[in-house]
């Protein structure tokens, strides 16, 4: 009997205990849980660093004189019916791939941007120089190496490197902006891709210097018949003939 007891006491025991425990582990998941939500806490950054280091816009100029060729220029508001078109592509220059999905891009343009001819991108103009340009869901999706077009209207013209300007950056949710690394640059030629035949050369300010032709010297007035004379001659001052003025302001003057 005295063994007994012991034996039904720690019985007892370990069976009140056991309710408890199992009343814990629930609490072991929160652990996993606020890890969960760290990781999500950089991941916006994560995809902040992805896109700026591997994304890379390079722009392509096909036609300034787009009215002729019949792009509607005057129903997309464009100024004295003057459009240009061209082409902007994405480009995954890094080495993983990249989708859409959390993320904008902001680029410059001194022209007037009217329109994207590619769907499943949305474009706004957002103040002066600056757009916005949103891709919806199912319209990124770059393997390494690969890029996409986007066919743009553009107002006016774009004849020269310097009409494209530099560094775009993406803004992903959660995360500061960042400027792509490739576009990062001063060096036009990094991301302007083409400009129509000649127009960088043949555009003002770039044209060739006209050769300086010298004019046979002759004298102003013209002289109609020289005498030479003996002597010397010295010539000084200005003779003033200022008759509507009073004397003292011509006295003045002298």
């Amino acid at each position: 009997m005295k063994s007994t007891l012991p034996s039904l006491l720690t019985g007892l025991l370990i069976a009140a205990l056991l309710p408890a425990a199992s009343c814990a582990e629930p609490a072991q998941p929160a652990a996993g849980t606020v890890a969960g939500t760290a990781r999500a806490a950089t991941q916006p950054a994560d995809l902040a660093a992805l896109l700026a280091n591997g994304l890379a816009l390079r722009v392509a100029v096909d036609d300034n004189h787009a009215a002729a060729a019949g792009v509607p220029c005057a129903d997309l508001g464009a100024d004295g019916a003057a459009c240009a078109t061209g082409r902007l592509f994405l480009q995954n220059r890094g080495h993983q791939p990249i989708a859409d999905g959390g993320w904008k891009l902001y680029l410059h343009s001194i022209r007037r941007l009217l329109r994207i001819d590619r769907p499943g991108f949305a474009l706004r103009r957002l103040t002066g120089d600056l757009y916005e340009l949103t891709p919806q869901p199912g319209s990124v999706r770059l393997a390494p190496g690969e890029r996409i077009a986007l066919p743009f209207v553009a107002e006016y013209w774009m004849r020269r490197y310097s009409d494209a300007i530099p560094r775009p950056y993406v803004v992903v949710d959660g995360a500061p902006p960042a400027v792509l690394r490739y576009n990062d640059t001063d060096d036009e030629l990094r991301y302007v891709e083409s400009l129509p035949a000649d127009a960088q050369n043949n555009s003002t300010g770039n044209a060739p210097p006209v050769a300086a032709r010298p004019d046979a010297r002759r004298a102003l007035p013209s002289v109609k018949r020289e005498q030479p004379l003996p002597g010397a001659l010295d010539l000084r001052g200005v003779e003033l003939a200022l008759p509507e003025l009073p004397d003292a302001q011509v006295a003045a003057l002298r």
